[in-house]
């Protein structure tokens, strides 16, 4: 009982936190706290803590890996949205989505190569996205926050269901499909256009960046500690990251106006 109570106001917390920072901040901003491991990260631990930490070491893996899918996702919408609506843009980028997945879950499931692909996706995936543009203001109603929330937990129950069926690969991997991205994009371009979607995904790019240390530190930690310990470490690891590269980031503004 205390973990489907977790289920069920862990992650749609998250995504009403998010969902406010984004209509304070922007969609940018919005976009980068949904790169952390807001809502995979509970479900992997979820996962870890009912089928055990070599499931959830290995789920962990697939999930690092799953951001080039998640990242296929992003800029397959950004550009699929600016010509159709949003049941045909979520349908074609899921199937996008899908097929990078099955592509991946071929290659040795190991934290080197998981690393590689993913890091090499994060620096290749700025390059790829539809332009950005303004759009519609965004509304301030809070009616469609329950909305959200409620299809964070649905999704979030649904996964952690069938992950015992799924084996640890393609629980990392759905743990980490991108359930708050997905969310945060469907009402953005529902209520403000296309526009808007690509300034959600850039700043998604960075918070990413925190995911994979997230996960990283799960992997190192777990075949070793404990399950709490692993998130325990992996907090700040994902803290830290996120660090870098905002200054990483800063110092290239800089350079820029030099």
């Amino acid at each position: 009982m205390n973990m489907l109570v977790l289920k069920m106001s862990v992650v749609p917390l998250v995504i009403a936190v998010v969902s406010l920072a984004g209509r304070r901040w922007g969609t940018h901003v919005a976009g980068l706290l949904s790169g952390f491991p807001v809502v995979g990260g509970p479900i992997t631990v979820f996962i870890a803590a009912e089928q055990g930490l070599p499931f959830g070491t290995q789920a962990a893996i697939a999930a690092i890996m799953s951001v080039t899918c998640l990242l296929s996702f992003n800029v397959a919408y950004s550009w699929i949205c600016r010509r159709h609506g949003w049941p045909q843009s979520l349908v074609l980028s899921t199937l996008v989505w899908a097929a990078v997945a099955v592509c991946l879950a071929q290659l040795p499931m190991t934290w080197p190569v998981a690393v590689s692909v993913t890091v090499a996706a994060l620096l290749l995936a700025p390059y790829l996205f539809a332009p950005a543009q303004s759009g519609r203001p965004a509304a301030r109603s809070g009616r469609d926050l329950p909305m959200r929330m409620g299809t964070g937990a649905g999704l979030t129950l649904l996964i952690t269901a069938i992950a015992a069926h799924l084996g640890p690969t393609w629980s990392g991997m759905i743990a980490a499909f991108p359930i708050i991205g997905l969310v945060l994009v469907l009402f953005t371009h529902i209520s403000q256009g296309a526009g808007p979607v690509a300034f959600l995904m850039r700043g998604n790019v960075q918070g990413l960046y925190s995911f994979v240390a997230f996960f990283s530190m799960l992997v190192w930690v777990w075949p070793h500690g404990s399950l709490w310990a692993g998130v325990l470490l992996a907090i700040p690891a994902a803290f830290a990251a996120q660090g870098v590269v905002q200054a990483a980031g800063w110092c290239r503004r800089r350079t820029a106006v030099r």
